[in-house]
């Protein structure tokens, strides 16, 4: 047979998935608990380490084992790649380098001696100074084995003493010591750049040296700076270092850092990383004091040194090259090597997640949840956290939580009306939030610089159910095998039928003029055949919130588009807006104005205002569960023992109406904050209740991404052979490769007799010409 890597149909299909296989980001989010960690870890591991299950065809489920086999094999089949991981809180804490160690003992023993604990003051000096001082070791040879240079004496000297300079350059004084066998100084002083300069101890014996963290910290700022001038390093040395400290060393340095403060108590670690990363997106540094003040561009720290760590990666492998452009597929680089995949564990903030996803197009953000009361069991097993201790990192990690904290904090303690018994930290971004003048703005603020979970799991592109599993995480591996093929893949295997039906759901819910939320919905029978869709709207003939103007409401410009209440001068409504429209919306005082946007409302928000109550039955809109019911129509018989599809999870009188039509089960993304699930969906027999999922799938623009295939099926499969797939495709097959050959053999004898005629004249020569054309084009001479 042919080789069918030569052919030119498949050498550009394999050129087209490379392209997508070659570079992934992978961002995971989720609450402390979900399984985030886990999640990583497994993308870290090689295809035969995951320890798969063997693909079974399966009688009762041909559909799910066809899928599986069709998976397992694809990624068997080379295609697999153990993910380099990027440890977000390795980088959060790597700021605290840049200032002292003490700065973060004390940060420690502030944030721990609060009224749950009793440690003393200074506990922390030991552990920091060692994280601070401790050293990375750099093996030289290996460092020239995989920069191919040979000459591990000149490696030396371009490495520590003449480091800004090509070893072209290098003048035959500065390396005639070296060839002699004169090893550099045990401490040297390495230039890396015109502001900055390293100190690296060196063991001439081994060939090995060592750079505290601290500098090599530095190093990293040093590289940031350089890209931003569009300089980077001219010696690829730095790349191989920046690249072990980034991915191996301050993760790992990290984690025993951590590890022992979480010795002397087990919620510090959380708590502190937190605070750290609340003041890098408020402050770009680690630390308030008093000088510090609040940055606009804050918000995307993190996500930039996330983005750098990933340049770095880059620039590493752009090192294993050889200078032709070619990829080294010998010595120590491995496949593996090749391809930026990369899973970063953990994104907490929504606008980190935006951030990546508009510089990189093949980037996904997926989200690990799992039922709040399983989560909560695993923390207290797994990390030997109480109750208080989780309910105070979950304040932090979710904004609205945090928010209503706030404000309990500002009633209790700073109103004087009593003692305030909550987490300590919200005390101290209390008082940051005050002497920057920002506890007005709150609200408006703190999306983008306190951690919030909810809202990255919202716009998460795949998310995954992590419910109790395996102590191998079998499960949680099969479906991670599933998504990391679909992305290399695109199209390898079809939707599942849950997928299908929520993807309906979220686009339906893009049909609400909601301004609050917008909120999908579909119910399909016990097949998953589609019933009915609905979404949060006003009933017919109304304008939706989207569309309602203040202005236009108080002027009366069109009194048939608002209610008679809404229209009455001496009702509470209006009186209600009319100041604020007349002094400040139908000014040029509005920013709202300026940009050329209405003044849209929300007839609750006012109604309770002005009623002094909290009701949520006074919104213009049905909720979505509740249209696609009343869409049913013909099909109402068919729903019992159906199935409900929503973006978020049923309210109370939803889930009541689901109750009462029969609904089997119910799919949720966004989990409702009320108790239907533990009052209205949990009464009755057992086997009647209907079940509440949490959703497992691609969503949104990922989910079209992920199952719109590159070409069509027949066509590739066409293409990687070379040939039309029926029945004569043998046939074609050895058409070809009579074809190839015979191209291949007149090629090889035409260039041959060239060569001989050109470069030779001798009698000796031309018998070898001829011998070549008696041989390869059977010349009768």
């Amino acid at each position: 047979m042919k080789d069918f890597k030569e052919t030119t149909s498949y050498q550009i299909v394999n050129h087209l998935y490379d392209e997508r296989k070659d570079f992934i980001i992978l961002g995971l989010c989720g609450k402390v608990g979900s399984g985030v960690t886990e999640t990583a870890n497994i993308l870290e591991k090689t295809f035969d380490e995951l320890y798969l299950p063997i693909p079974r065809f399966e009688e009762d489920d041909l559909y799910s084992s066809r899928e599986y086999y069709i998976l397992y094999t694809y990624a068997k089949a080379n295609n697999w790649t153990r993910f380099y991981k990027i440890r977000a809180s390795a980088l959060i804490t790597r700021r605290v380098l840049s200032k002292q160690a003490v700065e973060l003992s004390q940060t420690l023993g502030k944030l721990a001696n609060n009224k749950t604990s009793s440690i003393e003051d200074h506990c922390f000096d030991e552990t920091c100074n060692a994280f601070f001082e401790s050293e990375m070791i750099i093996d030289l040879k290996d460092y020239c084995s995989k920069l191919r240079k040979d000459n591990l004496s000149i490696a030396r000297y371009w490495c520590f003493l003449e480091n800004n300079a090509p070893i072209e350059e290098l003048s035959n004084e500065a390396i005639k010591p070296l060839k002699e066998g004169q090893l550099p100084p045990s401490e040297v002083q390495c230039n890396v750049s015109s502001n900055l300069t390293l100190k690296v101890k060196y063991n001439a014996d081994t060939s090995v040296c060592a750079i505290k963290n601290v500098d090599l910290s530095r190093l990293v700022d040093a590289y940031a700076k350089s890209r931003i001038k569009k300089t980077g390093f001219q010696n690829p040395f730095w790349y191989l270092i920046l690249k072990q400290y980034l991915y191996e060393f301050l993760p790992e340095e990290s984690s025993k850092l951590w590890e022992a403060v979480r010795n002397k108590s087990k919620r510090l670690p959380f708590t502190a990383l937190q605070y750290i990363g609340n003041n890098l997106r408020m402050f770009k540094a680690p630390y308030y004091t008093g000088s510090t003040s609040f940055q606009k561009d804050g918000y995307v720290c993190i996500a930039e040194d996330i983005n750098l760590t990933i340049k770095v990666l880059r620039a590493y492998q752009l090192q294993l090259y050889e200078e032709d452009g070619t990829k080294q597929f010998g010595g120590s680089v491995s496949d593996e090597n090749e391809r930026t995949v990369i899973v970063i564990d953990s994104i907490k903030n929504p606008y980190e997640s935006m951030y990546l996803k508009e510089r990189y197009s093949n980037y996904y953000l997926i989200g690990i949840y799992t039922e709040d009361e399983e989560r909560r069991k695993r923390l207290r097993n797994q990390e030997h956290l109480v109750d208080d201790d989780i309910d105070a990192i979950d304040v932090i990690e979710q904004n609205s939580e945090f928010k209503r904290e706030i404000k309990k904090y500002e009633s209790l303690f700073a109103e004087g009306k009593g003692k305030y018994n909550g987490p300590y930290i919200i005390k101290e971004l209390y008082n940051q939030f005050k002497e920057n003048k920002l506890l007005k703005e709150i609200s408006f603020v703190s999306p983008f610089i306190i951690q919030n979970v909810s809202s990255c799991l919202d716009v998460a592109d795949i998310l995954i159910n992590n419910k109790t599993d395996t102590k191998s995480f079998i499960n949680l591996k099969m479906v991670l095998l599933r998504y990391v093929c679909l992305i290399m893949n695109p199209g390898i295997v079809l939707p599942t039928n849950v997928e299908r039906c929520m993807q309906i759901a979220n686009a339906a819910k893009l049909n609400s003029g909601c301004i609050s939320r917008q909120v999908g919905a579909v119910l399909t029978d016990d097949e998953y055949h589609l019933l009915s869709v609905g979404w949060n709207q006003q009933p017919e003939g109304q304008l939706p919130c989207l569309y309602q103007d203040l202005c236009e409401v108080h002027h009366h410009w069109s009194p048939c588009s608002y209610s008679d209440y809404e229209n009455n001068d001496n009702d509470d409504f209006q009186k209600g807006i009319k100041e604020q429209v007349e002094k400040f919306f139908d000014t040029d005082k509005s920013p709202l104005k300026e940009k050329g946007k209405l003044p849209y409302y929300c007839f609750k928000d006012y109604f309770n205002k002005i009623k002094k109550e909290r009701n949520q039955v006074h919104t213009r809109a049905l909720h979505a569960e509740e249209t696609a019911f009343l869409n049913l129509g013909a099909n109402n018989t068919r729903i019992r023992n159906g199935v409900l599809f929503t973006t978020s999870s049923p309210c109370e009188l939803c889930a009541k109406k689901a109750m009462y039509m029969g609904v089997s089960k119910i799919y949720y993304v966004e989990p409702y904050a009320g108790v239907s699930k533990k009052h209205v969906l949990s009464i009755g027999k057992a086997d009647k209740r209907p079940e509440l999922i949490l959703f497992t799938g691609a969503i949104g623009t990922a989910y079209t991404k992920l199952y719109t295939p590159l070409l069509p099926q027949k066509d590739e499969m066409e293409m990687w052979l070379g040939a039309k797939m029926d029945t004569d495709l043998l046939e074609m097959l050895e058409e070809h490769m009579e074809k190839d050959m015979k191209i291949d053999l007149e090629t090889t004898d035409k260039s041959k007799t060239a060569l001989i005629y050109d470069e030779h004249n001798t009698k000796q020569d031309r018998c070898v010409k001829r011998n070549v054309c008696r041989r390869s084009l059977k010349c009768k001479k």
